[in-house]
């Protein structure tokens, strides 16, 4: 007996003096704040190593789905294997069969998701019934219901072990003052504040919170194993002698486990996968590829095979220690680390709950938060204040992060409030139970939506409704009233037909199958039924082809260049303040791309543009805040500068320094520039190069073909060789293609001179600059024409004066002449004189 001796001094020890295993509140908090911390440094390394993390990306994602063991894995399972022996096995066995038997149904719904940008899965069911706005904040305050119990164990979970470890009696009449849960639930809101929300679009990676949570995963196994360890060595009998073995030991664990309980919790934890916000969170939202699956189909259930087998040892030797004892056997574990007489065992232990209870808190609260801001405060915001449309949607876009953040904290301490209400004798198990029950609800709408064409958000409305008034009535107020209360006894009104645990007198099924079966199947047939008797609009119609084909048939308006009246100034005005300059150029430049033309602000947006704006827009607020958004929009007027002037939202933050100077500096320069990319694309340009060439506006977009803008001065006559086009657009094309520098000058119809001069790029490319060289042209024309005209003049002048000189030697010879005739006369006169 020496098992039983060592059981009852380790219960005494625990109870009273075991101080060696006793741990102060301050450490522990010590202990939970470097827990928090290593969280924090996991989050800030992921996020500046893009590299690494796309390389673990699909065991990251795995490790992410592992979220769903929490706290209630790693104390409430050894508990409800201790009592009940394999109990404890359905929870994962349907997450295992899901994930090996039920890949097809997965990947229908990730990639849904994927195309549809799913933000969460209340904007899942509310998109797929024709984005309803009231169906999605429906499921969204289903989904906060259904997870405040949930959350609430995480934090029982760890005040039980902080507690206990502190050698405190586990009670809540301790008082509010160093609340163990209270800290925790601060701590853990937190980093969710921090990390959770640090992108506001749904569909834009955490990657920081989700390499965290695969780190916490990896911690709790680790944990686990090593626990079960310690228990196979005690087991041994190297502390205190053998445990008794053979049928006595192991007869609870040889008995057929499958009855109505075992079935419907299968069933429950199956479903938990879809429906759990968190779980729909990291299995949908976070999938970015067919490898995440791939991994996933054997990883996660490889992890709670693990998961299942290490539980076994802990509770086998933690019964025989403390079995019959007033040890409760959700504390084995701690009890288990505390009796090895190794302190850095039991601050394993602590670390393991408090690292499973984390992840589990952290990814709900966001998803929560998520939901709660898109699906409920945004369109409450938008009914309130429709006519100050425009200023509504900046105050999301400028503070979505802050609203959100506020959720998180909000839905923490409603939870802890919720645990403080919480009988004390309820175990860790029944409360997730709850929580499992409630999700399920959700299960016909999803799986029904996805599957079956004619399924209603009228069905779905009437069969929520239903199935959780029989959740609340069978399975939460249950959970709430402490054991013995007369409503569970007797019933209302001491109506026993009419008690909780068997409602119409059914009470042949144990409490969980009586609540899950009579809200999962009226949930399910009044869905049906509804859907059914009611004619679905065209909408409706649409959105059920988009979920339901396996070839999902092209969105509505991806390829519509009909006009709509939305003004582009409106749309771009809209996503300023929600995505960063980077997307916004991506966005817009893909719909240049795709319309063959640019976008100006006055222009009426092509449809195929509006719908692409509320898809970007749908995985930030939702679809059915986004389509809310563009509707409201259809009836505003184009936004003015003053409207914007003050906005400085929290996404202009990232601004691009470096794009803007180069843009400013290209602007600022007086020649014409045009960059072209590797693949002959127009990629920038500035105004003075439209000028220059008088292009009209829509020409020159953002991956343009160069081939077209050659192909149009062709046309309009600016090559020599008018008389075969191609040939002179092909020749150009080569010489880009040659990567070769080129030099020349053209002349322009309109008489002006440009020279260009063109320089391959490193990486491919070519910048060509075009400068304007018509009053340089002009000046040379000039002197050469003042230089012809001197050379005319000089000769002019010399042949002038050469005529001169031939006139005066004519004059002279024509004067000698009359000189020598008069010499001649006057010699006459004088002969005549002295002959006379």
């Amino acid at each position: 007996q020496n098992h039983r001796i060592f059981a009852d001094d380790v219960s005494a020890t625990t109870k009273e003096e075991n101080l060696y295993s006793m741990i102060s509140q301050p450490f522990l908090l010590l202990v939970a704040l470097g827990c928090v911390l290593l969280l924090v440094l996991v989050a800030l390394w992921a996020e500046r190593q893009p590299v690494w993390q796309e390389r673990l990306r699909p065991y990251i994602y795995s490790l992410t789905l592992a979220v769903y063991c929490t706290s209630w894995t790693f104390f409430g399972a050894v508990g409800t294997a201790s009592t009940s022996a394999w109990a404890y096995a359905p929870i994962y066995l349907g997450p295992m069969l899901l994930f090996i038997v039920g890949t097809p149904v997965l990947r229908k719904l990730v990639h849904i998701g994927a195309r549809q940008k799913t933000t969460s899965i209340a904007d899942f069911i509310g998109s797929r019934y024709g984005k309803r706005q009231l169906l999605a904040a429906l499921v969204a305050l289903v989904a906060v219901v259904g997870s405040m119990p949930y959350i609430s164990l995480q934090l029982k979970a760890v005040s039980m072990a902080w507690d206990t470890l502190a050698g405190h009696e586990h009670a809540l009449e301790q008082g509010y003052i160093l609340d163990s849960a209270l800290v925790t639930a601060l701590l853990m809101a937190i980093f969710a504040m921090v990390f959770g929300t640090r992108h506001i679009e749904g569909r834009e990676r955490n990657r920081g919170m989700m390499a965290a949570l695969a780190v916490e995963s990896t911690i709790k196994i680790v944990a686990l194993i090593t626990l079960a360890g310690a228990a196979l060595f005690m087991a041994a009998g190297m502390e205190f002698g053998p445990l008794p073995t053979g049928e006595a030991l192991l007869k609870p664990w040889l008995s057929n486990p499958v009855n109505p309980q075992f079935v419907t919790m299968v069933l429950l934890s199956m479903l938990a996968i879809i429906c759990l916000p968190r779980q729909f969170h990291v299995t949908v939202v976070e999938y970015q590829g067919s490898r995440d699956l791939e991994v996933a189909h054997w990883f996660f259930p490889l992890y709670l095979l693990i998961v299942i087998a290490v539980v076994l040892p802990i509770a086998i030797v933690g019964t025989q220690l403390f079995g019959g004892s007033d040890i409760s056997p959700d504390t084995y574990v701690l009890n288990l680390a505390i009796g090895s007489d190794s302190e850095l065992l039991a601050i394993l232990a602590f670390v393991g709950g408090f690292s499973a209870a984390t992840g589990m808190v952290i990814v709900a609260t966001v998803t929560l938060s998520i939901m709660v801001s898109n699906e409920i405060i945004l369109p409450l915001l938008m009914r309130w204040r429709r006519d100050q449309f425009r200023q509504t949607a900046f105050f999301m876009g400028q503070h979505l992060r802050w609203i959100r953040r506020i959720c998180i904290l909000s839905i923490l301490l409603a939870s802890w409030f919720m645990y403080r209400m919480m009988g004390e004798d309820k175990e860790l198990a029944s409360i997730g139970l709850v929580s499992f029950a409630c999700f399920a609800q959700l299960a016909p709408a999803l799986l029904g939506g996805t599957y079956w064409r004619r399924g209603h958000a009228a069905g779905v409305y009437a069969g929520l409704a239903v199935g959780f008034l029989f959740w609340w009535y069978c399975l939460l107020l249950p959970t709430l009233l402490p054991s013995g209360d007369s409503l569970l006894v007797n019933g209302p009104w001491q109506l026993e037909w009419l008690r909780p645990h068997a409602l119409m007198g059914m009470d042949f099924l144990d409490p969980l199958s009586h609540g899950v079966w009579w809200s999962l199947c009226s949930n399910l047939l009044i869905y049906i039924g509804v859907s059914l008797m009611v004619k679905p609009r065209d909408r409706d119609i649409f959105q059920a082809s988009i979920f339901v084909d396996a070839p999902t048939p092209q969105l509505y308006g991806e390829d519509d260049f009909e006009l709509s009246p939305i003004r582009v100034v409106q749309l771009r005005q809209l996503m300023e303040s929600f995505l960063s300059r980077a997307q916004q150029e991506e966005m817009w430049r893909g719909c240049e791309e795709r319309y063959q033309q640019r976008l100006l602000d006055n222009d009426r947006a092509p449809v195929f543009v509006v719908r692409r704006v509320e898809k970007y827009l749908a995985a930030i607020v939702g679809a059915a805040s986004a389509q809310s958004a563009i509707t409201l929009l259809q009836r505003t007027e184009p936004l003015q500068f003053s409207d914007i002037a003050a906005i400085v939202g929290g996404t202009s933050e990232q601004l691009q320094f470096n794009r803007d100077l180069l843009q400013t500096t290209v602007e600022t320069i007086t020649q014409g520039i045009c960059v072209v990319d590797g693949e002959l694309r127009v990629v920038a340009w500035n105004r003075r190069y439209e000028q220059m060439f008088d292009y009209p506006p829509r020409l020159l977009y953002v991956g343009c073909p160069i081939k077209t803008v050659y192909e149009y001065n062709a046309q309009r006559g600016l090559y020599r060789d008018s008389d075969n086009l191609e040939r002179q657009v092909e020749r150009r094309l080569s010489l880009l293609r040659s990567g070769g520098s080129h030099r020349f000058e053209r002349t322009l119809p309109n008489g002006t001179t440009i020279q260009v001069v063109g320089n391959p790029m490193p990486n491919g490319g070519f910048v060509a600059t075009y400068t304007d060289i018509s009053d340089y042209k002009t000046v040379v024309k000039a002197l050469e024409e003042a230089k012809a005209t001197l050379e005319d003049r000089v000769t002019q002048r010399t042949a002038d004066l050469s005529n001169l000189n031939f006139k005066l030697a004519e004059e002279n010879r024509l004067r000698a002449r009359a000189e020598e005739e008069l010499r001649g006369m006057h010699a006459s006169k004088s002969r005549f004189m002295q002959a006379a």
